[in-house]
Formats: structure tokens, C-alpha cells, sequence
């Protein structure tokens, strides 16, 4: 397994599009994920460079396309954003694994009885 992780890592590293790396950085899942479930993460994680919209596709015979929408989401431009007045709720340092049990304190912050 290892093996052929590595062989991917330097295969997807060397991959270029019209003279321009496809892929910006590649993680092992432990670089990256951890806690009780990590064996059900990926086992590679790959970060496409600037314009490469990676996604994968079973039924194509083109390795490169143009889709039909345009723009994404980035690594830049997500933010969390909160109105709680308890401090406690959100750590000082944020996680992404951390928003479902912020949402919940809040959402329980705001009810009513």
C-alpha cells in the first residue's frame, strides 16, 4: 500500500497541463486528518494549483475538461462567522472538525424552553 501511494504521489506531482503543474501539494491522510476515524479518510489528498478544479469523474475518456460552471471555493475564502456572546463555544483555535459541535452549542444557545 505505501508503495503504490508513493508511486501516486510522484505521478500526480509530475502531472502538467499546456506546460503548468496540475497539482500544488499532495498529504498523506495522517498529515492532514486525525481522530477516531481516521482510516475512513483518503488515503491521499491532493491540492490542485491555481485554475485546476480537481474532481473525479468514472465515466469521461478526458482527463482534462472545461465544465459548464465556473469558480470554486478555495483553501482562501471560507470564514466562520458567529453572533454567540459565550466565548466558550468556539476555541481560540479554530478546526473545520470543530464546526458541527459549534453549530449544535449555538443552536442550543438559542433555544427556547
Amino acid at each position: 500500500k505505501d508503495k503504490i501511494i508513493e508511486d501516486l504521489k510522484v505521478l500526480f506531482a509530475s502531472l502538467e497541463y499546456n506546460g503548468k503543474k496540475v497539482i500544488k501539494k499532495l498529504f498523506r491522510k495522517e498529515e492532514i486528518y486525525s481522530g477516531p476515524l481516521l482510516e475512513h479518510a483518503p488515503d491521499l489528498v491532493l491540492v490542485g494549483e491555481k485554475g485546476f478544479n480537481l474532481k473525479a469523474a468514472i465515466k469521461t475518456n478526458d482527463l482534462f475538461s472545461k465544465g459548464i460552471f465556473t469558480g470554486k471555493h478555495t483553501q482562501h475564502d471560507a470564514f466562520f462567522l458567529s453572533n454567540s456572546e459565550k466565548d466558550s463555544i468556539i476555541p481560540k483555535e479554530i478546526s473545520v472538525s470543530d464546526i458541527v459541535n459549534i453549530i449544535r452549542k449555538i443552536k442550543n444557545e438559542n433555544t427556547v424552553d
